[in-house]
């Protein structure tokens, strides 16, 4: 009798038991559904303050697999794996023997802040076709304080622009997913700084928009600047570094605007392919693989247009004739201040770090 009793009693505490944890489950699941539908909410309030041209986005496009989310106050990254599924619907042929190429970008899914997915967004563009989209690269998800200091530059000059950071390992992804006939060449560079190179132009041939060098800092606006589909900022150099004997400008890969899909690109792209992987970075993907195709571009094209180096490269790390201003990233944060007084009709200046080469990382 009593074992009976026992019996019973524990079957009443197993019920009891099962009940409780049922309940819970239930209970879990109530929460975690008005949880998703609160996202949802505000995520498409965030999209109608962000039309508004209120906030900006800073996000990493493409990511070789996929990241846990990093929750930043001024960063946006992307979780995505890929950049597939969706409706830009950008297709280019450029050779019978090149493959059909589709540009894709996934939505963020996390946030700190409301944001408007990019397929809603990266479609904005100036009267001039070009697509307010700032590019930028580095080496790692992780911007030295200069360069973040920097970048946070052209969030205030170009509030309703995106601003995409890509790493070495996002571009690397992007060439082996859109441009794979070129990722023999890019492998076989023997310096990271020729991969960035050439990244930037398939990123402004596949999804147009101004690219820009992290040692630049935006001084003032600039949009009516860019009212052609080609944009380039030139430099000041002496003698010694003088293109076609003077008669050209010095372009630089540092800023450089288009359109999507602008054919200049490919004529790049083409002539990047026909030189070799180790020779200096400046003929084999820099400023002098630019200023050779733009040089004969130029003969059938009026397309274009070069600003002279007041505009946007007003400190020349050629010619030192301002006593202020130091490459290398050898000045202080004082004489940064100082060098750039010294330019006040500038609408941006480049501080020419060469963290690629000799220039500090701070």
């Amino acid at each position: 009798m009593v074992s009976m009793r026992r019996k019973k009693a524990v079957w009443r505490n197993l019920k009891g038991i099962i009940y409780v944890v049922v309940m819970l489950g239930i209970l879990y699941t109530l929460l975690t559904i008005q949880s998703l539908v609160i996202h949802d909410s505000t995520l498409e309030a965030g999209t109608d303050k962000a039309a508004k041209g209120s906030q900006f986005v800073y996000q990493v496009p493409i990511e070789i697999q996929s990241l846990n989310p990093v929750y930043d106050a001024d960063l946006m990254w992307l979780n995505e794996s890929d950049i597939e599924n969706d409706d830009l619907n950008t297709k280019t042929t450029i050779s019978e023997d090149t493959p059909s190429l589709t540009v894709s970008i996934s939505p963020m899914r996390y946030h700190r802040r409301p944001i408007i997915p990019l397929r809603q967004r990266a479609n904005k563009t100036l009267p001039s076709g070009i697509p307010m989209i700032i590019h930028q690269t580095w080496k790692t998800r992780q911007l030295p304080p200069r360069f973040r200091k920097w970048s946070r530059s052209w969030r205030r000059c170009f509030p309703e622009w995106e601003l995409w950071l890509w790493t070495d390992e996002s571009s690397k992804r992007f060439i082996y997913k859109r441009y794979p006939w070129f990722l023999e060449k890019y492998r076989s560079y023997d310096q990271e700084i020729k991969r960035a190179d050439a990244a930037r132009y398939f990123i402004l041939y596949h999804f147009g928009g101004l690219y820009v060098d992290l040692d630049y800092e935006c001084l003032r606006p600039f949009d009516h600047l860019l009212d052609i589909p080609l944009v380039f900022d030139s430099m000041r150099v002496g003698n010694k570094w003088a293109y076609a004997n003077g008669t050209f400008p010095y372009v630089q890969n540092s800023f450089m605007a288009s359109t999507k899909g602008h054919p200049f690109w490919m004529e790049v792209i083409q002539e990047m392919t026909t030189r070799s992987g180790d020779q200096w970075p400046q003929g084999a993907t820099g400023p002098y693989l630019i200023m050779d195709t733009l040089r004969n571009y130029s003969q059938s094209h009026s397309d274009f247009r070069i600003y002279p180096p007041q505009y946007f490269n007003p400190f020349s790390w050629d010619i030192y004739d301002n006593p202020y201003c130091k490459d290398l990233n050898a000045m202080t944060d004082r004489e940064i201040d100082l060098c750039k007084s010294q330019y006040p009709g500038a609408y941006a200046i480049s501080y020419h770090t060469q963290t690629w080469g000799k220039g500090k990382i701070l």
